[in-house]
């Protein structure tokens, strides 16, 4: 879930989640016990709890204020921890898969191990992208011409400081 890389655990953990809104039970297919969330339960708790943090819009009353869409791909190089967490999430979804794939499964129920990794990577990737968006502020920033550059001083500090932030927060040191 991820609401839980903003939130962690306000949801508790993947399976009360899964148990209080996903009408999660447990299914057998041969003799494996597996959790079957195909279902929805206390949608109007969901909806309220939801309603604090996210904003709802459709698509529909927008269309007309928003831009053309532009679509670009920036590359970004990962500070070293970030990647190393990265690489060992990769790792141990690999090694997860193979497990699966034989049909011995290191624990009793790999599907949580499997899902609580998804979140895992979830909150990976999304602390990458907050950084790869930070870089393209920056950089839109940057290409100013010096008299916009005069009037945008606070907003280039401002990117500096929450650039520097992210990183910090993300246990990957300080930003230069």
């Amino acid at each position: 879930m991820q609401i839980d890389a903003l939130y962690p655990r306000s949801f508790g953990t993947w399976t009360d989640y899964a148990k209080k809104y996903c009408n999660a039970h447990y299914r057998y297919f041969g003799p494996r016990r597996q959790w079957d969330c195909r279902g929805a339960s206390n949608l109007e708790e969901l909806h309220q709890r939801l309603s604090q943090i996210m904003i709802r819009r459709l698509k529909a009353e927008v269309l007309s204020q928003l831009p053309p869409k532009i679509r670009q791909r920036i590359p970004f190089d990962l500070p070293k921890e970030a990647a190393k967490e990265a690489s060992a999430s990769f790792a141990e979804w690999e090694r997860l898969m193979k497990g699966l794939g034989s049909g011995v499964a290191a624990t009793e129920n790999p599907f949580v191990e499997v899902m609580g990794l998804v979140t895992q990577m979830y909150k990976q990737t999304a602390i990458a992208k907050v950084i790869g968006d930070q870089m393209v502020i920056c950089l839109d920033l940057s290409t100013l011409s010096l008299k916009e550059m005069f009037f945008n001083e606070k907003e280039n500090k401002h990117c500096e400081k929450v650039a520097g932030r992210t990183l910090q927060e993300g246990g990957w040191g300080q930003s230069h």
